[in-house]
């Protein structure tokens, strides 16, 4: 048996001799391979905000597939980031940002034969926790008697341990209900209740 390589291209004779002759027909052979990654990359990176990361994703086929990276369905050659910069199978972000988390995809591909192969990686951003208020509940009027809800979320990861302190007394635990979470977003719901 023979193992195909490029190398392997060419014009082969096949030959047939037969009682009345000898007939010889020629057969040209292409040799292609799918897309393959060369080495698989670690499925899961996680990084601190402001350091750099980077994937390196090579892959080969005949002939030598392109290899791009996407992110959000983006192609990341054509984002126009200086911080983001994609070298064929490369992929370097410095000074990470928490937006920079999520699943990034390297895609190899053959443009002649529309052959696709795709490996995922996702990258965590460790980050200092921030507090958003909506703007309408920076100032929270209450009247006596009845009680007060007001909403903010924290941007984290890892996820955050919330409090409230007011005149020495602290809120935490069944105090704070946690109302929504998306990714490294979490929605908080605090309630006050005064007496007459």
């Amino acid at each position: 048996m023979t193992l195909w390589d490029s190398t392997s291209d060419g014009i082969f004779q096949c030959k047939g001799e037969f009682d009345s002759g000898t007939v010889i027909v020629p057969i040209k052979i292409h040799v292609v391979q799918r897309p393959t990654f060369v080495a698989m990359m670690d499925s899961e990176k996680e990084v601190i905000e402001g350091s750099a990361v980077s994937f390196n994703c090579q892959a080969q086929g005949i002939p030598p597939p392109t290899v791009r990276w996407l992110f959000g369905n983006q192609d990341l050659s054509l984002r126009g980031d200086g911080r983001i910069m994609v070298n064929s199978g490369l992929l370097v972000i410095e000074n990470t940002q928490p937006s920079d988390a999520g699943v990034y995809s390297c895609e190899a591909s053959t443009e002649d034969r529309k052959e696709v192969a795709f490996t995922n990686v996702t990258l965590n951003v460790k980050f200092t926790p921030r507090i958003e208020l909506p703007a309408d509940e920076m100032l929270v009027t209450s009247q006596i008697g009845n009680p007060t809800r007001f909403n903010f979320t924290v941007l984290a990861n890892p996820i955050p341990s919330v409090s409230i302190s007011w005149k020495g007394n602290i809120f935490e635990g069944d105090d704070i209900v946690t109302v929504a979470q998306d990714q490294n977003r979490y929605l908080y719901s605090f309630e006050v209740r005064r007496g007459p």
